[in-house]
């Protein structure tokens, strides 16, 4: 009720909370899918269709050719992106998070998650070394456990 105080930490951009609240929503909407008994639970929400998730974003392989800590942005000369149907492109993306830039450096060949914040505004979400796992939360496995 008193509002934030001197030496409290805040966020101050939560684009990436939204990124990372999408991708949880999509992987949990694969819980629900059929063949392991997940019939609707009667009511009135049974007769309408489920949703169905949205993809959790994009992936590319490249190279890092600029990075630019100031703006929090990479130029990336990546390869196709088939679910984009876009073709091998130099392009540059923001970062969804600061600590993103560290590992990035010119020349570095990188595989990047990324997703649409807004329309034509490409926010990398992960990022790791070509052949190593990305640096965000693992996908989940709607089959795990059983």
């Amino acid at each position: 009720m008193d509002g934030v105080k001197a030496g409290e930490k805040v966020v101050v951009a939560a684009n990436f909370l939204i990124d990372a609240e999408s991708n949880l929503k999509a992987a949990v909407g694969g819980f629900g899918h059929s063949g392991h008994g997940g019939a609707p639970k009667p009511g009135k929400d049974s007769e309408k269709p489920a949703p169905t998730p949205q993809a959790a974003g994009h992936r590319a392989e490249g190279t890092v050719d600029s990075v630019d800590a100031k703006d929090g942005t990479v130029s990336l000369n990546h390869g196709p992106v088939a679910s984009l149907k876009w073709p091998a492109m130099t392009m540059e993306f923001k970062v969804a998070n600061p600590s993103l830039l560290q590992a990035l450096k010119p020349g570095l060949k990188v595989e990047v998650e990324f997703v649409e914040r807004q329309p034509g505004e490409w926010v990398i979400t992960s990022a790791a070394p070509a052949g190593k796992a990305a640096t965000s939360a693992p996908a989940a496995n709607p089959h795990a456990g059983h």
